[in-house]
């Protein structure tokens, strides 16, 4: 197993190397120039060639690339063009709001998803189940900004109930920083949770059909004791994987998100930097993604050996 978790986080290297690469390169092809940008519309060729200069985006690509690489190995992501920092900070300073938001929005998804789809598969053609997959199929079609905009409306403008925008730091207040994020987390929450949600009733419809089902329902054990701790445990497996998948969805969703609600985290700010072409802040956020991501699966790999002990890893 430790050779395993070693050649996992080996693989981490390569992984980042060639996200490295393509962050560099897609940055490089979008239309646009951070010195212009910053210059505005109306500056003189002159002035943005010096700005560019100054900048360090005159030199070839592949210095600039090499030049990025290596500082990158130290820890140091570049400096921020626009904010005026380092990416490091910049990305910790607004690391709060979308961790809290990921995490409350993937608990919305697990306490609606796997619920949903457990009695779906024990009532299986009721109008239950056929009401909850047709919820699920409506989830995954809405768009999570206009899901998110119909919160706001409910929520925020009609009813008074919730912040239509903003944050609260947690330090602030954690009842303030909840109210802030429930809606957000709602519209994210409760798209992941359709996929979770069918992705569990059929995990648990193929377990149900099992002989061993069918023996302990012969023998008279209780209907609740053979869906919990005979069929829901035997199908975590392919659930368990849909949880990992929502978990990397989150990431791409927290900047839609954060972009509706004005929420300042990290997926806001790579959305301006991206406006601004601010090259080492989208860079930095998509290593971060890049490391999530190669983290959250060996996390899950690790989980398949605690649901099922005949998995074995060379």
């Amino acid at each position: 197993m430790s050779q395993y978790i070693a050649h996992r986080l080996a693989s981490l290297a390569l992984v980042l190397a060639v996200v490295s690469v393509i962050a560099f390169i897609v940055t490089r092809l979008a239309p646009g120039d951070p010195a212009g940008a910053m210059l505005g519309l109306e500056a003189k060729d002159e002035d943005i060639e010096a700005l560019r200069k100054q900048l360090g985006l005159d030199r070839p690509l592949v210095e600039q690339y090499v030049r990025w690489a290596s500082l990158a190995l130290t820890g140091n992501l570049g400096d921020s063009i626009f904010l005026h920092k380092p990416v490091t900070a910049a990305i910790i300073e607004r690391l709060e709001p979308t961790v809290l938001l990921m995490v409350i929005a993937e608990l919305v998804a697990l306490c609606v998803g796997v619920p949903a789809g457990v009695i779906s598969a024990v009532r299986r053609g009721s109008w239950a189940d056929q009401g909850f997959m047709f919820l699920t199929l409506f989830a995954v079609s809405v768009p999570e900004f206009w899901l998110g905009l119909n919160l706001i409306l409910l929520f925020a403008v009609e009813l008074h109930w919730l912040p239509s925008s903003g944050y609260l730091p947690l330090a602030e207040g954690p009842v303030g920083t909840l109210r802030h994020l429930l809606m957000p987390a709602v519209s994210l929450g409760l798209i992941h949770s359709a996929l979770i949600a069918r992705m569990t009733r059929s995990a648990m419809l193929e377990v149900m059909s099992q002989d061993y089902i069918r023996t302990a329902r012969a023998k008279g054990v209780r209907p609740r004791s053979i869906v919990y701790r005979h069929a829901l445990k035997n199908a975590l497996v392919p659930i368990i994987t849909v949880i990992g998948l929502s978990i990397a969805g989150l990431l791409g969703g927290a900047t839609v998100a954060e972009t509706v609600f004005a929420i300042p985290g990290v997926g806001l700010m790579v959305v301006n930097a991206v406006s601004r072409r601010d090259y080492p802040v989208i860079q930095g956020a998509l290593l971060l993604a890049a490391v999530v991501n190669v983290i959250v699966n060996l996390v899950l790999d690790l989980a398949y050996l605690l649901v099922d002990p005949r998995i074995r890893y060379a």
